[in-house]
């Protein structure tokens, strides 16, 4: 589909710029309603500047979105918990293959495992969240 896109849409150059770029991964436990999105990158690779910028805003928006919408409905079994848009990165191509950082932090395959579980799933008080 990316291929498509850039054949069929509108380029990133002015005067459309236009870009796009897709969501990696969406964490989403309905049992204790929290919401993360993970953008990975392989090979020590950083978001483009215009994915960095669209990562902030929808970082933002959704922190105060859900905030929004949780003041509007007031019952705490429809509250939402937004943790974040968090960066993945490995040093080649997945957890096991090399040295990774989550958000910058160097981290075992043990640790992405249990950090990426508690942004979701909670086990204490003080759990992951980036906001």
């Amino acid at each position: 589909m990316s291929e498509w896109i850039r054949n069929n849409l509108p380029s990133s150059t002015r005067p459309s710029c236009f870009t796009t770029f897709d969501v990696d991964f969406v964490l989403r436990n309905y049992s204790t309603n929290r919401l993360a999105f993970v953008e990975m990158k392989c090979h020590q690779c950083e978001p483009a500047y215009g994915q960095r910028l669209t990562m902030e805003l929808i970082d933002e928006s959704m922190r105060l979105g859900v905030l929004a919408r949780n003041e509007h409905y007031g019952i705490k079994s429809m509250q939402w918990t937004w943790c974040g848009y968090w960066l993945l990165q490995f040093e080649n191509t997945k957890p096991d293959d090399g040295r990774m950082w989550l958000n910058s932090y160097e981290l075992t395959e043990e640790q992405l495992r249990h950090h990426l579980g508690q942004i979701v799933a909670p086990t204490a008080p003080g759990s992951p969240s980036q906001k």
